[in-house]
């Protein structure tokens, strides 16, 4: 697997243009669809989500931000021990994932 296509890659010394894969988006997509299951499903995660998005909106975000923003609301709700945060953002490729 490509390290660059972690959702955080090491890009010291890295030409930009060599860093660009469809991989990063389609595991950005499975990461929301995993946080969104673990929350419960749509009807508890969208609220969520449009909370996240009026506070970021227009703004750069980092991705504890995002991490620390969706816990702040689920982490006494809901077990997020399930998340594996590390291995979402610093793995190369695909993170296999049960929903």
């Amino acid at each position: 697997d490509n390290p660059l296509t972690a959702l955080i890659p090491k890009l010291d010394g890295v030409d930009p243009d060599d860093a660009f894969s469809t991989v990063p988006y389609e595991k950005g997509f499975s990461l929301v669809y995993h946080l969104q299951d673990v929350a419960g499903g749509a009807k508890a995660f969208d609220p969520w989500f449009r909370s996240y998005i009026e506070k970021y909106a227009g703004k750069t975000v980092t991705s504890e931000e995002f991490k620390a923003h969706y816990l702040a609301t689920f982490e006494s709700k809901v077990d997020t021990s399930v998340i594996d945060w590390n291995k979402w953002f610093f793995s190369a490729g695909l993170v296999d994932w049960e929903h």
